[in-house]
Formats: structure tokens, C-alpha cells, sequence
């Protein structure tokens, strides 16, 4: 959960199970490691609260652990930090990505491995791309 303190200052903590729960009306629900444990989900037993949901927590180390039922993991290649040029908004176009290939898919590794390219490349680009480069760069992920 992402909060705003007194300074004005991002603070990101650990979801709480209440307010986990709370979130068990969406199917899909997305966190980095900072912000959700799906291993301590399984441990409080709370997994069970959230059969036929998809969770996604999401590493800076190369590792997307996800829920449907059962923990499993994806691999991938982290971009490496001195090639980040702009990570505003990369959970949000993972999430997106994800959902929009997932409901015409219905495969979940396959829209990860879709979201995390998109979000991948957008890493390295200073700003949101326009409608017609972001189509381009669609294509592109989707023709490779």
C-alpha cells in the first residue's frame, strides 16, 4: 500500500490482510515485493480466501511469484539499473498488460511474459509514449 506521510514523502508498506480482503471483490491484484507477500498469504492459510483469483507479486530480482491457486514462479531478465530511464508507472502498464493479454488468453505465463516485455522496454523511454509509438512497440512484442 502506498501511502503519502506528513513530508510528502511515497511510503510503501506491506499489505495488510485486512486490507487484502478487502481487494477480494478484483480478480486480479498486483504488488511488488514491498507491498505483498504471497508466501505469508499461503502461511495465514488466507490463500483459500482467494481460489480462482490471479495475485502477482513482482521482484526487482528477476522473479514474478504468482497466485492462482497455487504459488508458482516466472523467471525473467531484469533490465539492468544504469538502462532505467524512467520507471513512473511501469506496475501500472505490467498490470494493464497483463489483464489485457490474460482475458484473451487465458494463460497466465503468457501474459506475463507479455507485460513484462512491454513494461521492459518502456523502462528505457523517458515519459509515456504517444498512441501510435505505443501500437508500434505492441506489434512489435507481439510479432516476436
Amino acid at each position: 500500500m502506498r501511502r503519502i506521510d506528513e513530508n510528502g514523502e511515497v511510503k510503501i508498506n506491506k499489505i495488510e490482510m485486512e486490507d487484502l480482503m478487502k481487494l477480494q471483490k478484483f480478480d486480479i491484484i498486483k504488488g511488488s515485493d514491498m507491498e505483498i507477500n504471497l508466501f505469508e498469504i499461503i502461511e495465514k492459510n488466507a490463500g483459500k480466501d482467494f481460489k480462482n483469483k490471479i495475485l502477482i507479486e513482482t521482484t526487482n530480482k528477476g522473479v514474478i511469484n504468482y497466485l492462482k491457486n497455487t504459488i508458482k514462479k516466472f523467471n525473467f531478465d531484469i533490465v539492468p539499473e544504469n538502462n532505467i530511464i524512467d520507471d513512473t508507472g511501469s506496475g501500472d502498464i505490467f498490470l494493464a498488460c497483463f489483464s489485457w493479454m490474460f482475458i484473451r488468453t487465458k494463460n497466465i505465463e503468457h501474459a506475463i511474459n507479455f507485460a513484462h516485455r512491454v513494461s521492459s522496454n518502456l523502462l528505457r523511454v523517458n515519459g509515456v509514449l504517444g498512441i501510435k509509438e505505443a501500437d508500434i512497440l505492441i506489434k512489435k512484442i507481439l510479432t516476436n
